[in-house]
């Protein structure tokens, strides 16, 4: 039984002082997707706390062992879509080019293959940019990104290949210019 599932239970069973503790194991790694998602700071803090306040409401009728980790992302994946959403109702999106102060700030410093890894998969297509979203910020196994989705294995395992051919197709045409 893995640790988050004991949480769960004990949860589940009144004991409401686990919920900081489940909340701080996913914090950092929701907080990273969901800047991936948003174009601000404030935006991704916002989506994180609107995940966890609806995990918080309903962690009661969650009873699928082992797969908290998928159910948590796809809560997350849903509040970044809600919030998406509402903001271009307000305007249109502007394209954020995530710089290297902005990371900085944050307390994450990347490197200029993450930078342009990021670059690259902000170009993908909707689905593909999820899934690659999931596998190489988020390190979800294709299991876990398949049940977040909805989406049969083996449809992420092609898509995930063929985002790393395009990407090795454009990092090497770079590095030959």
């Amino acid at each position: 039984m893995k640790p988050e599932d004991k949480l769960i239970r004990k949860i589940q069973q009144g004991d409401s002082s686990c919920l900081q503790e489940l909340f701080q194991i996913y914090y950092e790694q929701i907080y990273k997707y969901c800047l991936w998602h948003t174009s601000d700071v404030q935006t991704a803090e916002d989506a994180v706390q609107e995940t966890f306040l609806k995990i918080m409401t309903h962690i009661q009728n969650f009873n699928q062992p082992g797969k908290f980790k998928g159910y948590i992302y796809t809560v997350a994946a849903n509040t970044c879509k809600d919030i998406w959403k509402k903001r271009t109702l307000i305007a249109e999106r502007e394209h954020v080019v995530m710089t290297r102060e902005r990371y900085i700030e944050l307390g994450y410093e990347l490197s200029e293959g993450q930078l342009t890894l990021m670059k690259l998969i902000d170009k993908l297509p909707e689905r593909q940019r999820e899934i690659a979203i999931l596998r190489f910020s988020s390190d979800l196994t294709i299991l876990e990104i398949s049940r977040s989705l909805g989406i049969p294995y083996r449809t992420v395992q092609t898509n995930l290949r063929s985002i790393i051919r395009k990407v090795r197709k454009k990092v090497e045409g770079e590095s030959e210019q």
